[in-house]
């Protein structure tokens, strides 16, 4: 039987807030100030649906198992309420230790033959994200700095999401492999039985594994893989605005892809805006209250989670995790 560490939903009094984050958040305020908004955007293509983003919130409240049986089983209290059937056998785990955390980078696999009712020949992957208010602050301290990225012309994304990526891509081509989720240009069996592969994915995460998810989204694609939803959950900022207009139109303006932000919660306005350049990937869905949500039409919507900055979400620093998504309200806690 493994032994898991629950994690407490965070709270401000958990942490000291350092220096550098505290200068991050004043920035964050000084853009918030000039109204600044971000790219203008085309309403979404594909309708936002609640109750796929549920299925979405318990499968990334999955990846927060750990490695444990009832996961493998997929038997775990949150896999039993995705709606999701999976080929049996084929559930990986990728784990890799980052930062302040023995295996802070942890990602679920498996191949999928039914989506909530409906048959589907995919692969998910769940990016786990770090599980207290501590870890966030120290990860998002390391990952503010900006590297060029070759996707497009002027595109930076967060040298520390990418990095983490590259740490564990390897890892997780290997398990798609295993599973039978291979670029379309490769095909043929995948090495776990007689079933043809599939490239087709569907993508989530929660917190820093949704950074994860929207960097390997861009990876995977251009691997020959065929990204075919994506919900998202807490999402950090990932890269600049030449970013985010080209994920807008390879991905959120093609398939159904949306980012998921709760109440107040202020680590959704890291790293910050203004200096540093960074600005949210389209589209947001905020939800202000158990049951009512706004589906956001720019990437950094003042009408959406960005009425809020980082200094005035902090002292509901515990809604990072609290969502009416999950099962049991919050999506760190595989076990309620």
């Amino acid at each position: 039987q493994v032994m898991l560490k629950v994690p407490s939903s965070p709270s401000v009094s958990q942490f000291r807030l350092p220096w550098r984050l505290f200068f991050l958040g004043l920035l964050d305020v000084a853009t918030s100030l000039t109204g600044e908004e971000g790219p203008a955007a085309l309403l979404p293509t594909f309708p936002f649906q609640p109750s796929v983003a549920r299925t979405f919130a318990r499968l990334a409240q999955a990846s927060y198992c750990g490695v444990d049986s009832d996961l493998y089983n997929w038997t775990c209290p949150p896999c039993q309420e995705t709606g999701i059937e999976i080929v049996p056998g084929t559930v990986r785990l990728v784990a890799k230790p980052e930062l302040w955390q023995h295996d802070s980078s942890f990602v679920l696999i498996a191949r999928m033959t039914s989506f909530k009712a409906e048959d589907v020949d995919a692969c998910f992957l769940a990016f786990r994200g770090t599980s207290t208010a501590t870890n966030m602050v120290k990860d998002l301290e390391f990952l503010t700095k900006q590297i060029p990225f070759d996707w497009c012309e002027g595109c930076r994304v967060s040298e520390g999401f990418f990095s983490i990526w590259k740490k564990v891509e390897k890892e997780v081509l290997n398990a798609l492999s295993e599973v039978g989720c291979q670029p379309s240009s490769e095909g043929g069996q995948g090495r776990g039985g007689p079933r043809r592969s599939t490239s087709t994915l569907y993508m989530t995460g929660h917190s820093l594994g949704a950074a994860l998810s929207t960097i390997a989204m861009v990876m995977l694609e251009r691997q020959g893989f065929h990204v075919a939803l994506s919900y998202t959950f807490e999402s950090p900022r990932v890269g600049n605005e030449e970013f985010a207009k080209t994920f807008e139109n390879a991905f959120s303006r093609a398939i159904p892809s949306y980012r998921i932000t709760h109440a107040m919660d202020p680590f959704v306005h890291l790293p910050p805006r203004g200096l540093l350049g960074y600005v949210h990937v389209n589209y947001e869905v905020w939800y202000h209250s158990e049951t009512e949500f706004k589906v956001c039409q720019l990437p950094e919507d003042p009408e959406c989670s960005n009425r809020y900055n980082f200094f005035t979400g902090l002292l509901h620093a515990g809604q990072h995790c609290r969502t009416p998504l999950a099962k049991g309200g919050d999506i760190c806690i595989c076990r309620l």
